[in-house]
């Protein structure tokens, strides 16, 4: 009540300016978003919902773990490859994380839209000709120059003349492209990205188509695309109002169904979002808000996008504005989803007889594996034991194996002081050369598959009767030790309890 009616106060009197209230001069200052509880969310829950098996924590056993096998053995099954779905399902899963809020799903959005309206704006120029040309004849300027495996990019003026003459007219085409779609944005959204070092001597003629086609995101593209800069316009920590980008039907068409076929989890979050708009009218805009360096979120707002202020924030218009009449429904996208999901698993239930096969194959090559090995470990431990200058070695490791006694074993005579064997993996189809590790051999080789002499046999019963006094001595000093805590223990348990009665003794004549 002071502090208003100070205010009414100094009103009264024209000589002194009037005061604003400081509440509604901050609600001034910035556009109020809506509150989430007045929100409809129902459009959120339904895609999550629709996607959720994607999660390893949902399909581990249904899906994920029967496909990493089918991939590891290179499972085929009506032109579809077991690697290729779980590419797909890796893919769903990374993008819905991505796109969980708008400002995701536009970044996402413009990393796949961008290349797509280049090529469409390149291909009928001589523009792609011109580049696979100056590019085949850069890589034969390095195939001729290159001596002993180095060639110097930097010093040769054949290598930069064919690459500037490549690049001026691409500085062109970026020039006008960002002009004629990001006129409002000052810094490039495409711009070159041609390194001095892009080619080597033996880059294949396919490499270079790869290269030249701005969709296929092979490494060593020609151009960077910077979404960054688009998203944001400038983004300066105030408010944005984001400007979709003026897109003709056709592109469109062709962008929305390649990212319903290939990138199904986007498409979802579109179609979320536009699906949220119908389920709020009083929507007309969505932002996403930085609250902190690390932390953002979503919001929206009852006035159009151009209107909205509010800082650290970039304002969309709904997303039906953009995508217009290609704007995927939720419905549409969840089945899209469930289907995907139903391909899968009747994928994996049709090549389970090629996964039978071919486990049966890997595990009769396994064991054949295993049988190489048991019969190298035998030869090799033999082999100690019947040269007498390495019969030492061999008896301390038949008496590791067996268990009842642990002899040193001097390999400084070995090789790199390593014992050493041989043996053929028919999975890998080749033979590998393993360290020797006794404690390993266990269950591996049994001893009645060796000669022992009864010398050995001696020296190993000697050094059993020795490793049984050690535990036994062991065990004794360790119970004494014990006894010796126990007495202390006694007699510190003895004194605490006198002193205690003493006190209460004493007690007792007071009171």
């Amino acid at each position: 009540m002071g502090f208003y009616a100070t205010i009414r106060t100094f009103s009264l009197n024209a000589a002194i300016p009037t005061f604003i209230n400081p509440f509604d001069r901050q609600e001034n200052m910035a556009t109020r978003a809506i509150r989430y509880d007045q929100l409809n969310t129902d459009s959120a829950r339904t895609a999550s919902e629709g996607i959720m098996w994607a999660n390893y924590n949902h399909n581990d056993t249904e899906i994920w773990n029967p496909l990493q096998v089918a991939v590891q053995h290179q499972i085929e099954h009506s032109g579809d490859t077991a690697a290729d779905m779980m590419n797909s399902i890796s893919h769903i899963r990374n993008e819905q994380y991505a796109c969980s809020n708008y400002y995701g799903v536009m970044t996402a959005v413009y990393s796949h839209l961008i290349p797509q309206m280049v090529a469409y704006e390149i291909e009928n120029t001589t523009l792609p000709a011109l580049m696979r040309k100056k590019l085949k004849e850069m890589r034969d300027v390095v195939k001729a120059k290159t001596t002993n495996g180095y060639f110097d990019y930097r010093n040769d003026t054949d290598i930069t003349d064919l690459r500037n003459e490549m690049t001026r007219p691409m500085s062109e085409f970026a020039r006008d492209f960002n002009h004629q779609f990001f006129g409002s944005i000052q810094t490039q959204v495409l711009s070159l990205g041609v390194n001095i070092n892009c080619l080597e001597g033996d880059t294949t003629d396919d490499q270079i188509d790869e290269m030249v086609d701005i969709t296929t995101g092979q490494y060593g593209s020609l151009w960077r695309i910077n979404t960054w800069a688009f998203l944001n316009g400038g983004f300066n920590m105030r408010t944005t109002a984001h400007q979709y980008p003026q897109i003709s039907d056709d592109v469109m068409e062709a962008f929305m169904e390649n990212l319903i076929e290939n990138h199904p989890a986007i498409a979802l979050r579109i179609a979320q979002n536009d699906q949220f708009f119908q389920d709020n009218p009083m929507a007309q805009s969505v932002g996403h808000s930085w609250t902190s360096r690390n932390r953002s979120d979503d919001c929206w707002f009852k006035v159009p996008h151009d209107q909205v202020n509010k800082k650290r924030t970039v304002i969309f218009a709904p997303p039906r504005t953009f995508f217009g009449k290609f704007t995927p429904t939720l419905s549409d996208m969840n089945d899209n989803l469930i289907q995907f999901k139903t391909d899968v698993k009747d994928f994996l239930k049709s090549a389970e007889p090629k996964v039978k096969v071919k486990m049966d194959a890997a595990n009769a090559l396994a064991d054949k594996t295993a049988e190489s090995v048991q019969e190298a470990v035998i030869d090799l431990v033999q082999g100690l034991l019947d040269d007498a200058d390495t019969v030492g070695v061999g008896t301390a490791i038949l008496g590791h194996i067996a268990g009842i006694a642990y002899l040193p074993i001097d390999t400084s005579s070995f090789p790199n002081a390593h014992i050493t064997y041989t043996y053929h993996d028919y999975t890998r189809k080749q033979d590998l050369v393993q360290h020797f590790y006794p404690q390993h051999m266990n269950g591996i080789v049994s001893l009645t598959d060796f000669n022992v002499t009864d010398e050995v046999q001696q020296v190993l019963y000697q050094a059993y009767q020795e490793n049984l006094d050690s535990h036994r001595t062991n065990h004794a000093n360790r119970c004494a030790q014990l006894a010796r805590q126990i007495s202390q223990q006694t007699t510190r348990h003895d004194a605490e309890v006198k002193v205690i009665m003493d006190a209460f003794t004493e007690y007792q004549t007071q009171v």
